[in-house]
């Protein structure tokens, strides 16, 4: 596969928790605050031909929030609850990334607000050397565009969503792609006994690589209905205390990436599940690996509950369900078309 072109940044702003917003955003002379950067991005692309601006962070910034480009600036979702708002049309494409290594950049909500939120018709581009945590109500909330590229979203908590919640509003056009990066140690206050528990990721998502690991309460990927999809090209699931994916009222695309270790009371590796009988999911695998999970009840590896699993490439192996179906548990209203014979069980 042939590696897509990173964006190239047009104008770079500096930002340092020792800076000033009086400064110029230099590197020499950087800004102390995201909202002073975004208001510099904003007057730039007024007067000049910029499609892409790049906001590089060096050390911790504590925010207070909210910040954002200009007055008026505002989310479908509630402001109040963000420290960072990326909301303005005329604002170019934001890159957000750390200076370096050894000067890398966190951006911390201490556990008051959302960190970032996206607005309609903006993207965020998200690189490496920098730490989104501390988030009250989520790590990023996504109502336009998000694309991960590297970078680090850990130490969030929320309902659901607690690294990323992508809203599934038809009017917004919320859209999230993970090429890369870690979305690790997140933790999910989603009640269980809700259509099963909530996620590090909540809505839809094109997983083309990078890593989910070790949500706490959570999934590693939970999607309800809506105008989006998941679809898993690559990447890493591991270590989710309540399963790799969830995913209800919907469907599911799998042609590459590993599933792995992941534990659940059911579907371990991944859950298709649907009460209404008359809506039929579909779970197509193409491509990729699920092994290590496991159920305390059914599915270690995969559970389908009305849904249609088509298995035209990819493994899965070596899952444990203490219920039945180990690899693939074939519940009410499914059915499962695929070569794989061990540790399929049928209801």
């Amino acid at each position: 596969m042939a590696k897509k072109k990173s964006a190239v940044e047009d104008i770079v702003f500096y930002i340092d928790a020792k800076g000033s917003d009086k400064n110029d955003g230099s590197e020499n002379s950087p800004f102390a605050t995201i909202g002073r950067a975004l208001k510099s991005a904003y007057e730039a692309a007024k007067k000049n031909d910029i499609k892409y601006a790049a906001l590089v962070v060096s050390g911790t910034l504590r925010l207070k929030g909210p910040e954002c480009a200009a007055a008026g600036d505002t989310l479908h979702d509630t402001n109040d609850e963000t420290a960072i708002i990326i909301a303005n049309k005329d604002l170019p494409h934001i890159i957000l990334r750390g200076k370096s290594e050894k000067k890398a950049g966190i951006l911390d909500a201490q556990g008051n607000k959302r960190v970032i939120g996206i607005g309609t018709g903006n993207t965020l581009i998200l690189r490496d050397h920098i730490t989104i945590t501390g988030g009250k109500e989520g790590g990023v909330c996504v109502e336009g565009s998000f694309i991960m590229e590297g970078g680090t979203i850990s130490g969030n908590t929320a309902f659901n969503g607690a690294a990323v919640f992508v809203s599934d509003l038809e009017e917004l056009q919320s859209s999230f792609v993970l090429r890369g990066g870690i979305i690790k140690d997140n933790t999910v206050t989603y009640p269980r006994h809700i259509k099963g528990c909530g996620g590090s990721i909540c809505g839809g998502v094109i997983m083309e690589g990078g890593t989910i690991a070790n949500t706490e309460g959570g999934r590693g990927i939970r999607y309800e209905g809506g105008i989006g999809e998941v679809v898993i090209k690559g990447g890493v699931i591991e270590n989710n205390t309540l399963g790799g994916i969830s995913i209800y009222c919907s469907s599911l695309k799998m042609s590459g990436g590993v599933i792995r270790n992941n534990t659940s009371d059911a579907g371990g590796g991944i859950s298709v599940y649907e009460e209404e009988e008359d809506f039929q999911q579909t779970f197509i695998m193409e491509g990729g690996e699920i092994y290590g999970n496991s159920a305390d009840n059914t599915g270690g590896g995969v559970r389908l509950h009305n849904c249609n699993f088509i298995m035209t490439g990819g493994t899965i192996e070596n899952n444990s369900a203490d219920g039945g179906g180990d690899n693939v548990y074939v519940g009410e209203g499914s059915s499962f078309e695929g070569d794989l014979e061990d540790g399929v069980d049928y209801e």
